[in-house]
């Protein structure tokens, strides 16, 4: 009963932090979000925690790691789709953040919690304060965001041969 109490609080550990992720990507408006990553982060958790659980029967934690990042990359690859009119990307970096959040589970889920909440600290300064950066230096965004660049230019063309191929209003010739 104390060892399950124990790993329970693994649990509650990687939800917080799971949380503090998804609560960016809600503030974000991303359509995967706060419930979203505290639930990955706590199923995380507990694959990494049950191996411990199960009496007589010790798991591997290194396949545990394996499974749980080759399975939440597919829930991740869900989020990712490809805008054919505007020949952009979205969801790149909320599936990272569904995968890291995995990772974070998984880290709480074997009881190193300082490590879980520092990749934490580490993960949402990634995700709300390199936005800062890139918003501070117009030339550091471009460079890091090339596929809102690219978006932006596959509109204009669009609109563009929508109007007749000049842009400038008159027709082909």
């Amino acid at each position: 009963m104390h060892t399950e109490l124990l790993l329970l609080l693994r649990l509650v550990v990687a939800a917080l932090l799971a949380g503090v992720l998804g609560f960016e990507r809600e503030q974000s408006g991303k359509a995967a979000g706060l419930r979203t990553h505290m639930l990955v982060g706590i199923a995380s958790a507990l694959f990494m925690a049950v191996g411990e659980a199960l009496p007589g029967r010790a798991g591997d934690p290194l396949r545990t790691v394996q499974a749980v990042a080759t399975g939440v990359g597919f829930l991740g690859a869900g989020a990712i789709f490809f805008v054919p009119k505007s020949r952009s990307v979205h969801g790149l970096t909320t599936a990272a953040s569904i995968w890291a959040t995995s990772a974070i589970g998984l880290t709480a889920g074997a009881g190193a919690f300082v490590l879980a909440a520092g990749a934490t600290a580490l993960l949402a300064f990634v995700l709300r304060g390199v936005v800062w950066i890139e918003a501070a230096s117009p030339g550091l965004a471009r460079h890091l965001d090339k596929e809102r660049r690219d978006a932006r230019l596959a509109e204009e063309r669009a609109r563009k041969a929508a109007r007749g191929g000049h842009g400038d209003g008159s027709a082909d010739a």
